[in-house]
């Protein structure tokens, strides 16, 4: 009883913080961006093109779906599971980092549910999602790098997309040898203890799973063409998105506004959910760089972070709702596994 309590406790606390932190980073961008004139959000608005908000959906849709196939693709040749267990689980655990501000949330909400619904080891869970990350990681690395040579960028951006890019592949490869460390083991026991799992031998086992999944060649093939495919949904869904506002945006800006900018987020601690301001304010100035006037560049970023919600939202209601789960249990139980100080049943 107290533990639950302590956890709605914890629930409305990360969202009443983030949502102060968000409210004044949004106020910063709309007194810089439009000095405080919201005409100037009504004029942009005025000048939108309705029709485009179709195709801004549907590319929104297929980057999740792709998303979603690339972990699946991991999983198959090792569990054999159904696309529709994959499915539900990762769109559920995707929108819960815009509901609790802890780093790492979305993998912790993808370990207990595949573990939970598609009754996976955790060896399996864990090797197919940090191969996951690994994967992503390049293919942003290699299109922001194509990106930023194709539109001949400025060498800050160089330094400020390509640079986190490599720097998150780096850490990606770590997080692929740390469990296989014995040292790691006890973590992942103590982890695992909180989805009333118990794990011996993980470390072996890890190792073992690994190199499974490496002899897939073709599976891991295809799982790299599907996350290219990723990148490219959320640049087709920039370039719509600017066309809404009767701005043309090239590919190779598109893919760096809508899609490196993750590199960036990826590597700064959570401090609102989702990254609730902190993405439309580093949105904003890499639209400002590639040379999009700064009220319009803000209200991108906002329309951005809109269909983002317009489209997840439902779908992890539903996915929640396939789960068997509410969501203030599903947010309890996330937030019991996550916390340092979360106590082992």
């Amino acid at each position: 009883m107290e533990e639950g309590k302590s956890t709605n406790t914890a629930i409305a606390r990360y969202v009443v913080i983030g949502g102060v932190l968000a409210l004044l980073i949004y106020s910063a961008i709309f007194i810089v961006a439009y000095e405080g004139r919201i005409q100037e959000v009504a004029e942009l608005l005025s000048r939108s093109r309705p029709e485009n908000a179709v195709f801004i959906v549907a590319f929104r849709l297929s980057a999740l779906i792709l998303h979603v196939l690339t972990w699946w693709l991991l999983l198959y040749p090792l569990t054999g599971l159904r696309i529709v267990n994959v499915l539900r689980t990762a769109l559920a655990a995707i929108f819960t980092e815009l509901v609790i501000p802890i780093g790492g949330v979305t993998e912790v909400a993808k370990v207990a549910l595949i573990t939970k619904v598609g009754e996976v080891s955790v060896d399996a869970a864990l090797t197919t999602l940090l191969t996951h990350r690994f994967i992503a990681s390049v293919a942003i690395a290699l299109t922001t790098f194509v990106a930023l040579y194709y539109i001949n960028a400025p060498q800050v951006l160089y330094v400020g997309l390509l640079g986190p890019a490599l720097v998150l592949v780096a850490s990606n490869i770590l997080l692929c040898l740390v469990p296989a460390s014995p040292r790691a083991e006890r973590l992942v026991c103590r982890l695992s203890r909180r989805v009333c799992l118990r794990v011996k031998g993980f470390s072996g086992k890890y190792v073992l799973t690994l190199k499974s999944l490496g002899g897939s060649y073709k599976y891991l093939a295809v799982a790299v063409v599907l996350a290219l495919g990723e990148r490219l949904s959320n640049a087709y869904f920039g370039m719509h998105l600017a066309s809404l506002m009767g701005v043309k945006l090239s590919l190779g800006s598109a893919l760096l506004a809508f899609d490196s900018l993750y590199t960036i987020i990826w590597l700064l601690p959570a401090i609102t959910p989702g990254g609730l301001g902190v993405f439309e304010a580093i949105q904003t100035t890499l639209l400002t760089y590639i040379g999009i006037p700064l009220n319009v560049s803000a209200t991108l970023s906002i329309l951005s972070r809109a269909f983002y919600v317009v489209v997840e939202y439902p779908l992890f209601m539903i996915s929640i709702a396939s789960l068997g789960l509410s969501l203030r249990g599903y947010l309890r139980e996330v937030i019991r596994i996550a916390r340092p100080g979360a106590r082992s049943r």
